[in-house]
Order: structure tokens, then sequence, then C-alpha cells
């Protein structure tokens, strides 16, 4: 999934959770490193696209 920013997020299929798996506490909001619900990550960082090319990992905010 990609945030409105343009930032990835994948989903642990075990819990359905996301998480941001390129957070970097000196670029991103500290709540981009926790773990988030579908609800919480939908509020917070949407618009969120339907799918994410796993090459974009890093795509990084603008």
């Amino acid at each position: 999934m990609v945030d409105g920013d343009g930032d990835l997020w994948l989903r642990d299929r075990g819990t359905g959770t996301w998480t941001m798996p390129e957070f970097n506490p000196k670029e991103f909001p500290a709540r981009c490193g926790e773990v988030l619900t579908w609800d919480q990550l939908a509020r917070e960082f949407g618009p969120l696209t339907g799918l994410a090319d796993d090459r974009r990992i890093g795509g990084g905010r603008r």
C-alpha cells in the first residue's frame, strides 16, 4: 500500500497490521514507526493506493 505522501506500507498477513519498512525517525513522524491497524493507517496517512510495487521501497516523502 502507498500512502498519500508516496511512502510504502506493508501488511503482515498473520496479524493484518501495517508497517512502514523504510521508517527512519530522522525523516518521518514517530507514528510511522508504529504497527498500525487498517483503520489507523487510512485515517492518519490516507488517501491510500490499492497496491504497492515492492520496487517502490524507499520512495520517500515529498
